[in-house]
């Protein structure tokens, strides 16, 4: 059952049952989450005075499958990455289809094992491994895949950053350039990924996504370089999403990107970095969401999406007063791009 405590009475490995808030209002910890000893710090830090924990009851029967799902949609719906899904029904949905994904699955057990771990590791990488399940899942949906496929592809980009859990949070999070050595070891993630799955019993064709989702077309990628059909389906799929979310998303080390700057760097180099049949159907079909947004542009004008451009998906059509321009031209005498776009809850 779900009981307030005090905060003195708080302790590691407490779960949550609902997301802490400061006195403010401000969300602070999700929901669902186990209490590390650096939560612990940001909690009492931010004086809040009570918050709801799980505990076990025993005049009672054992939390059903429906409290814990609940409990488990919550702390999804405070990470889903609001760049991609805007509304809150969006979020909603999500929420409720990854759950579903993965309370159906034969190994769930094994799932929700290492969705806790990473909850308690780290914000950032729970929060990224959430939403590049949900975004490659929406990609699997664009290219018409199987529903097994879609559900393999929604699993395998949830648990692919596994081998974060064996990286120390001083690098991951680390604010200023990585040396050499730092570099080294984070890469070493993808090797220990695919080690920790396949030990938990979990398929070889999700399993090795740990392994190659930073895999790249080119074969400029790690860790063993491979190149093109050489990276599974899944692979080429995940290292696409995981690159773009990583980017829309705040780092302890950079702000977040906006979509159309990500877009530009994804296709730098001709796209070949990623496999191009899955690149330009997922970029076409993200940045189609904007279309009848606001936006600024480089030159400081607000304009509205009217159009995105498929010969250079970074420079959409705009509405700009009563006249439609198309910024792969010059616009009022010089080239111009996308500054920021203007989001709100719909």
């Amino acid at each position: 059952m779900i009981v307030d405590i005090p905060v003195s009475d708080i302790r590691i490995g407490m779960v949550l049952g609902k997301r802490v808030k400061t006195p403010l209002g401000t969300d602070l910890i999700p929901g669902g989450k186990s209490l590390t000893d650096n939560d612990i710090r940001v909690i009492r830090r931010a004086r809040v005075k009570k918050v709801s924990v799980l505990m076990d009851d025993p005049d009672s029967d054992p939390m059903d499958v429906s409290d814990t799902k609940k409990i488990f949609v919550e702390a999804i719906e405070e990470s889903v990455n609001r760049v991609i899904f805007t509304t809150k029904e969006d979020v909603e949905r999500q929420a409720e289809l990854l759950a579903k994904v993965v309370y159906d699955s034969p190994k769930s057990e094994i799932y929700l094992h290492f969705i806790n771990k990473l909850m308690s590791f780290s914000s950032t990488v729970f929060a990224h491994s959430i939403n590049v399940a949900l975004i490659s899942y929406e990609l699997a949906t664009w290219l018409n895949m199987s529903p097994r496929d879609k559900e393999n592809v929604l699993l395998a980009g949830l648990v692919h950053d596994v081998g974060k859990l064996r990286i120390p949070l001083s690098i991951l999070d680390k604010e200023g350039k990585l040396t050499k050595q730092e570099m080294s070891m984070i890469k070493k993630h993808c090797i220990y990924g695919q080690k920790i799955l396949k030990e938990a019993g979990i398929e070889d064709d999700i399993s090795i996504v740990a392994l190659n989702h930073h895999e790249r077309f080119n074969g400029s990628g790690y860790p063993m370089g491979l190149k093109g059909g050489n990276i599974t389906r899944y692979g080429s799929i995940i290292a696409i999403v995981d690159t773009f979310e990583a980017m829309t998303a705040n780092r302890a080390y950079r702000r977040a990107m906006q979509p159309f700057t990500v877009t530009a760097i994804m296709t730098s180099n001709n796209g070949t970095d990623y496999d191009p049949k899955y690149l330009s159907e997922f970029l076409y079909n993200v940045l189609s969401n904007y279309v009848g947004k606001k936006v600024v542009l480089t030159n400081g004008k607000v304009a509205e999406i009217s159009a995105i451009n498929q010969s250079n998906l970074s420079l959409p059509v705009v509405r700009y007063g009563d006249k439609l321009f198309d910024l792969t031209m010059p616009f009022m005498g010089k080239g111009v791009g996308i500054k920021e776009l203007i989001l709100g809850e719909e």
